[in-house]
């Protein structure tokens, strides 16, 4: 009897939860397609962790998209 009940509450779980994926991906890709993309050019952008790595380069890409760009790192010597 147990297992009779639980059987459909799985799968109403499991449609529960590949609806909600769908939605929530629509929803991610919807504004990078319809939304017009914002200026930086002549903006202030403070960048902290640029010392390497991924965060540096988004800050050159920043910098190539005519932001005025502030970076802060931490080194240890």
């Amino acid at each position: 009897m147990l297992m009779q009940q639980s059987f459909p509450q799985f799968f109403q779980m499991l449609w529960t939860v590949i609806i909600s994926s769908i939605l929530a991906m629509i929803k991610s890709i919807l504004p990078t397609i319809f939304l017009p993309k914002k200026s930086i050019k002549g903006q202030t952008i403070l960048i902290t962790g640029s010392g390497s790595g991924m965060v540096r380069l988004m800050a050159n890409e920043f910098g190539k998209l005519g932001g005025r760009i502030v970076r802060g790192t931490l080194m240890k010597r």
